[in-house]
């Protein structure tokens, strides 16, 4: 009777372990806690993406109108000069002639000044005409237009089933290129776009520099991590190339060809010019003012005895920090697709399967090359010029080829520029030791 009664109490032990258990429930419980912040952070770190995505493209996709215009001498003077100018041209939405359309236009000039022409309206095929656009703006006859920026803004009647619905349609541009002469337009830096690059940048950097305790969920998080730092490095990747290429074509565009033509972005302009000889014209952009812009015209008649100027071998070429506007592009995508090869290596062996200082490292290196396509701009102009130093940017795949290692490249010129700074600060030093009497 005692072993089995003996026998009937040995079930309550495991009950006491029983509540052992309610109390690793209650672990269990307290390691939830880690998947309720992963939870947050997860919708946190996904509604960026899609509020980063939403404001950008906002707007993407809405109507616009399409302006058809050409630009003519209306005025002369005795002497064959232009007084003015008069516009004509259509405006068309999804490619028919719109009508009641209102059109208007601002001449610009060598130094910059703006002036507007009164607003008109469309006829009933679409078709509109702006007269009356003087030549020079300042009165002065030597500094005539460059360029008429023609605007128009309204209401288009679209149909929509049985019904036809006024649409209020955005402001469309057209530039045309008028007059000779050195042009200086300013172009306003595109805020959004660079805020999204900002933005996605520094949630990546903040991301991968938020710290993890060490415990049983470290691996987990360290791979979410390195996940998120992935899609950012894509992300990043893709803005980059996509602006910059937007930018081109925006440049190519709305440039309006004439001599000298100076397109100012604030902290570096871009311009028609070339560093090399045997090198056709091509857009720069440059940190540095162009040398086309401090030249004036000499008179060969006013020079003692009527002789030209001498030219020299490297005559017409610029000098500055700046290099082409292709090869920043190329240091942007050779930058880019080193971080996705590093991806790309690191798909031979499971993220699940390495240590801990292993994932690490890979989240390293992925924000790391983050920072090379940022900066790969900068490392461009800067690789171009030591190129142009060596006697080898005539060759276009030469250039494109060092180009591509331009972002990375970045940290043999802070190194190189580390040495050249603390060799100045050696040698100021012992000047100022051996001028010292004491």
């Amino acid at each position: 009777m005692a072993e089995s009664t003996n026998a009937a109490a040995t079930p309550k032990t495991p009950d006491n372990g029983g509540n052992g258990g309610n109390g690793g429930n209650g672990g269990e419980n307290g390691a939830k806690k880690p998947d309720v912040a992963a939870l947050v952070s997860a919708g946190l770190f996904w509604g960026v993406i899609l509020l980063v995505f939403a404001w950008n493209y906002l707007g993407v996709g809405d109507p616009e109108l399409e302006i058809v215009v050409a630009a003519s001498p209306s005025d002369t003077d005795a002497d064959g000069a232009i007084d003015s100018w008069s516009l004509t041209g259509h405006v068309l939405y999804d490619d028919d002639f719109v009508p009641g359309i209102g059109v208007w236009a601002v001449a610009i000039d060598q130094q910059g000044n703006r002036k507007s022409s009164g607003k008109s309206l469309t006829d009933a095929s679409g078709m509109f005409d702006l007269a009356s656009i003087p030549n020079s703006l300042s009165g002065q006859p030597n500094q005539s237009i460059v360029e008429i920026d023609v605007y128009a803004r309204g209401e288009v009647q679209v149909t929509d089933g049985d019904e036809v619905q006024p649409l209020e349609v955005g402001p469309a541009t057209a530039r045309v290129g008028v007059g000779t002469g050195q042009s200086y337009r300013i172009i306003s830096l595109p805020g959004r776009e660079l805020l999204v690059i900002g933005l996605l940048f520094a949630v990546s950097v903040a991301f991968a520099l938020v710290p993890i305790p060490e415990n049983d969920r470290t691996r987990a998080w360290l791979v979410a991590k390195y996940l998120s730092s992935v899609v950012f490095a894509f992300l990043l990747t893709g803005f980059m190339v996509l602006y910059i290429s937007l930018g081109l074509r925006h440049i190519n565009q709305t440039a309006s060809n004439v001599d000298n033509e100076i397109l100012s972005l604030g902290v570096a302009n871009v311009f028609r010019g070339s560093y090399v000889e045997d090198v056709q014209e091509e857009w720069l952009i440059s940190l540095t003012s162009p040398s086309f812009a401090q030249t004036s015209d000499v008179d060969p008649e006013a020079l003692p005895g009527g002789a030209p100027p001498e030219e020299t071998d490297d005559a017409g070429l610029e000098r500055g920090l700046g290099a082409p506007l292709w090869v920043v592009l190329v240091a942007v995508i050779g930058s880019a697709l080193f971080t996705i090869s590093i991806v790309l290596v690191g798909t031979k062996e499971a993220v699940l399967k390495l240590e801990h200082e292993e994932i690490r490292k890979r989240i390293q290196n992925v924000v790391l090359h983050q920072f090379y396509i940022l900066f790969a701009p900068i490392g461009a102009i800067f690789v171009y010029q030591l190129l142009v130093i060596a006697g080898a940017a005539s060759q276009a795949v030469s250039v494109a080829v060092t180009a591509m290692a331009a972002g990375i490249a970045l940290n043999v010129l802070l190194k190189k520029a580390e040495e050249t700074v603390s060799s100045l600060i050696s040698n100021s030093q012992a000047k100022d030791a051996s001028a010292d009497p004491a």
